[in-house]
């Protein structure tokens, strides 16, 4: 119970090396990979947002979902339009390529909050590639940025 307080009310940590992204502001956002590639996002004991990522052969990966949330329970406070789903989007990536990805794809859907132009430019802002059926394409570059998949294939 107080453990549950203490998130709350001073976004605590949920154990003592938790990891964590964070927003514009710095603000601390308590993150987990679970076994199915799934990253959930935690802010104050509350869920935040997710990102599921689906990884298929020859080093490429779905990025199958994003979502950021309107606002955790108990408050009006906007968790959109933070930076949040750049660091989450940042996190998918370095998780993407420590596990061997080197192209990252996915199709653009919006929700009842974002429309099809604002994510096709945001999506554009953070590298990827977007074609004419809303298709999004990222190559994926090794830390030593000597190696990279040719985005040529992006077939599968």
């Amino acid at each position: 119970m107080i453990k549950r307080l203490l998130h709350r009310w001073f976004n605590t940590p949920p154990a003592l090396d938790a990891p964590f992204i964070t927003d514009k502001s710095g603000e601390k956002f308590w993150t987990h990979w679970d076994d199915i590639d799934c990253l959930s996002v935690w802010y104050r004991g509350w869920p935040a947002g997710r990102v599921n990522l689906d990884f298929k052969t020859n080093g490429k990966v779905i990025l199958a979902d994003i979502i950021v949330f309107n606002s955790y329970p108990r408050s009006h406070r906007n968790l959109r339009k933070r930076g949040l789903g750049k660091a989450m989007l940042q996190e998918a990536i370095r998780y993407a390529r420590e596990h061997g990805a080197k192209l990252m794809w996915g199709w653009i859907q919006p929700d009842e909050n974002t429309t099809v132009e604002y994510l096709v430019d945001w999506y554009r802002r953070q590298g990827f590639q977007v074609n004419d059926n809303l298709g999004i394409f990222l190559e994926i570059k090794d830390a030593d940025n000597e190696k990279s998949f040719s985005p040529e294939s992006k077939s599968e």
